[in-house]
């Protein structure tokens, strides 16, 4: 008997999973959300403080004050709404109504003789001072044609 030689080659094939460091994309897209109702049933209208020259009296650049309207959810202004004006050592109240050279519901407090660049906070409250509106905040720039700063208010909801 002669051997004979035989070769056999066998190969093992292996897989090895090797984790991948390709990024997933997201999808994610935000939605647009409301943002929060105002704690407050009235907001600063048309959300803007408005500055122009003195109409309301002969003083013309020798004065600086804040004016405005208070107008109910139906767009009816309100009368008889208390508005706080205070900052820089003034601390005065008056009454929607009380000055209809701004309207029906209109309202005034004087500030100074001259210009100046003060800022004072506005707040709208019940006849009773609750609070019903976020204090606003108007700066004055030593302006003629800006002497006069206009804050209505709209109610958005019952109080």
């Amino acid at each position: 008997i002669e051997p004979s030689l035989t070769i056999t080659n066998t190969l093992a094939v292996t897989a090895t999973l090797v984790p991948s460091l390709t990024p997933t994309v997201n999808n994610f897209v935000p939605q647009p959300t409301e943002p929060p109702p105002s704690p407050f049933p009235f907001v600063l209208r048309d959300n803007q403080v408005i500055y122009t020259a003195n109409f309301a009296n002969t003083a013309q650049c020798a004065w600086q004050g804040i004016g405005g309207q208070v107008f109910g959810a139906d767009g009816s202004p309100l009368l008889n709404m208390r508005v706080h004006v205070f900052g820089q050592g003034v601390d005065l109240y008056t009454v929607t109504g009380s000055n209809t050279l701004y309207g029906y519901s209109g309202w005034e407090v004087p500030l100074n003789t001259a210009l100046t660049s003060n800022s004072y906070i506005v707040e709208l409250q019940t006849s009773e001072g609750t609070i019903v509106s976020p204090q606003i905040t108007v700066t004055f720039v030593p302006d003629c044609t800006k002497n006069l700063a206009l804050v209505s208010f709209s109610q958005t909801r019952s109080f």
